[in-house]
């Protein structure tokens, strides 16, 4: 081995078997002459098998091996590898995680190539582990802490320069358990003179164990949240000046890092505890606390965290446990502003502006009907605001042509209270659409329900509601109706019963089916009795529906459950084969998801798939993304803007 490595991996260890050998492995699998790769090592008083592993390694001369006695934690591990590490850049790799092939020496050529002193690259994750991906939209030489949220990850699973690391005399805080590589990798990035970030494929992968013990499961105490949060406050105020840049570095740890904390940990502890991490916080917060900070926080959020501050703890407290026991959250009017309605025993305390529900409240909105005539279309659904018993006195629907921009407001009638189950406030509505030029299904078009209330003070709240539906339809000379069935919530089209004049053109039939709050349409160019839609998610697992011409979709509740978690998280790719002819896809002519993202796809046996992405522009580049190189699609894949 040479005498100095190109890189040091140090690995923590902990009862992590048999996650270990795979974790090593991946990091030595880089190693050769030209790129020299040395192993730490630390075992943190692992009682399983480890031992015996570990003793399988003694003899490689490019793995050192250190035992002590239990720490509790990852920090003082690292510690140990820190003091014995000779490469010339330093990743810290998790026991239960991996590195994928080719990572480290990706990540270091990078690195001399730019003189970047600490590199992150892309990271991916399986179960219920998530990775950061914010910051991973593209690769960037001379990335930004903030503009290019960078500053979004603080984990340890990175590649920095030890000449850093000693120049800054960095280790990691022994007394934290949780959050120690929070202050670690925030003190290396505000000192760094460059960081870089590849994005192009993934080098890291997070792993969930089946004993449920990654330490990043564990929920912190007040005692640790006050840690983590006291010094990212110090470090970040001790080298940043008031600002616009501040402002936003705390974002992340007022909206995320305190904010994780004012939940469960607060509920659970001790009114002993709960009293004296409002005294330490308050004394850490209050003087930095401005509105653009308050901004960063959930209203109920807002409400604990000013009860914090302002020492009164046991109200704290008991806002946490209403919160947790109330989904969700009840609101009210009070002079036009929507507000948490909070417990008369803490209401008094607790200013107007700590409770306001600002920007999008959650609602109660669904599109039940939509018939299309030749000049009009008629739109019947429900709305409401998701926590308020109020019921709006006046409804219209905006209509938006995302190809445009152009919008229109009609008013429509409201018919009756909608009789939901999570929410007694919500009306039904019936509102009549004309078709215009810049009005018309031959677009795609976003409908957005606006319910107006008036308050005891006649004032007037105008809440706009998230989009109900993506509805792109190929109009014919025959008019439709898109009805969901309400016992099954799923979609059906009911034709009219004059039939088009398909002489001249192939008929383009229609199989739509809405699971939840999700609609997926499937138009193709052959007319089967039956089509089976195939949704193949990006661990290539596969959901298999069936559609009767025209008809409702049949499948199972667990499977539609699935298959509203497929398609609000997942990139998939959707097959649609007629069961006569499974060997040969129909030819997919529109697909159509009000998820993230809708697409067109078309289906060509001689030249493979070509995909068309369009609404918002970051889900469908990610999906895009995420399909390519998770070979859900050929090669020949094409993307058409």
């Amino acid at each position: 081995m040479a005498d100095k490595p190109n890189v040091t991996v140090i690995v923590p260890t902990y009862n992590a078997m048999p996650y270990l050998p795979e974790a090593v492995e991946s990091a030595l699998q880089d190693s050769r002459s030209e790129f020299a790769v040395e192993v730490i090592i630390v075992d943190d008083g692992s009682v399983d098998s480890t031992s015996e592993y570990l003793d399988s390694l003694k003899a490689r001369p490019d793995v050192a091996i250190f035992t002590q006695n239990n720490s509790g934690g990852a920090a003082a591990p690292r510690n140990v590898g820190l003091d014995h590490a000779s490469g010339e850049f330093i990743f810290f790799l998790d026991s239960d995680d991996y590195l994928l092939p080719g990572a480290l020496e990706d990540m270091y050529r990078e690195a001399r190539r730019v003189n970047a002193e600490i590199v992150l690259g892309k990271m991916e994750s399986s179960g219920d582990r998530k990775a950061p991906s914010s910051m991973f939209t593209k690769s960037l030489d001379n990335a930004l802490l903030v503009e290019d949220k960078v500053w979004e990850t603080f984990g340890p699973w990175k590649l920095f320069s030890r000449n850093l690391i000693e120049r800054l005399s960095l280790r990691f805080p022994t007394d934290m358990v949780i959050g120690e590589d929070q202050v670690f990798v925030s003190q290396a990035y505000l000192a760094a003179e460059r960081v870089a970030v590849l994005a192009d494929r993934s080098y890291y992968h997070f792993r969930p164990r089946d004993d449920g013990r990654n330490v990043t499961s564990r929920v912190q105490s007040l005692h640790e949240k006050f840690l983590t949060v006291s010094r990212l406050a110090a470090i970040v105020t001790s080298k940043v000046g008031p600002g616009r840049r501040r402002d936003r570095m705390f974002r992340r740890i007022v909206g995320s890092t305190l904010s994780s904390g004012l939940g469960e940990p607060l509920r659970r502890s001790d009114t002993e505890d709960v009293d004296v991490f409002s005294s330490q916080i308050s004394e850490v917060l209050r003087p930095l606390m401005n509105e653009t900070l308050w901004g960063y926080l959930k209203p109920k959020d807002q409400t604990i965290l000013y009860l914090l501050l302002e020492r009164h703890p046991a109200e704290a407290q008991a806002v946490a446990k209403w919160a947790a026991e109330n989904r969700p959250l009840p609101l009210s009017l009070k002079n036009g502003t929507l507000v948490l309605d909070l417990p008369a025993t803490v209401s008094t305390a607790v200013p107007i502006a700590r409770c306001t529900v600002s920007g999008q409240p959650a609602v109660t909105r669904r599109l039940t009907e939509v018939t299309i005539g030749d000049d009009e279309a008629t739109l019947t659904g429900e709305v409401g605001v998701l926590g308020l018993p109020s019921s709006p006195d006046r409804v219209e629907i905006l209509t938006r042509n995302t190809t445009t921009g152009q919008e229109h407001f009609h008013l429509a009638q409201i018919t009756h209270s909608a009789q939901s189950p999570m929410h007694t406030g919500a009306v039904g509505y019936t509102a009549r659409i004309p078709l215009t030029k810049s009005v018309n299904f031959a677009e795609p078009l976003i409908f957005l329900a606006v319910a107006s209330f008036s308050d005891d003070y006649s004032s007037r709240s105008r809440v706009l509601v998230n989009s109900d539906t993506v509805v792109r339809h190929q109009q014919s000379a025959a008019s439709s109706t898109l009805r969901i069935n309400p016992q099954s919530e799923q979609l059906a089209i009911e034709r009219a019963t004059t039939a088009p004049d398909v002489s001249a053109a192939p008929t383009n039939e229609c199989a739509l089916l809405q699971l939840g709050g999700t609609i997926i349409g499937v138009s193709t160019s052959s007319a089967p009795e039956k089509l089976r839609v195939v949704v193949r998610e990006t661990n290539r697992s596969e959901i298999r529906l069936t559609v009767d011409r025209f008809g409702v979709v049949q499948t199972p509740a667990p499977i539609q459950h699935r298959l509203i978690s497929t398609m609000n998280r997942s990139p998939v790719a959707i097959e649609v084969i007629d069961p006569q002819s499974p060997k040969t896809p129909c030819p997919i002519t529109k697909l159509i998801s009000t998820s993230s993202a809708w697409l067109n796809v078309n289906v060509d046996s001689n030249n493979g798939i070509a995909l068309l992405s369009r609404g918002p522009g970051y889900a469908a580049r990610r999906l895009l993304s995420a399909a390519r190189s998770r070979g859900l699609f050929p090669e020949r894949l094409r993307r058409h803007r």
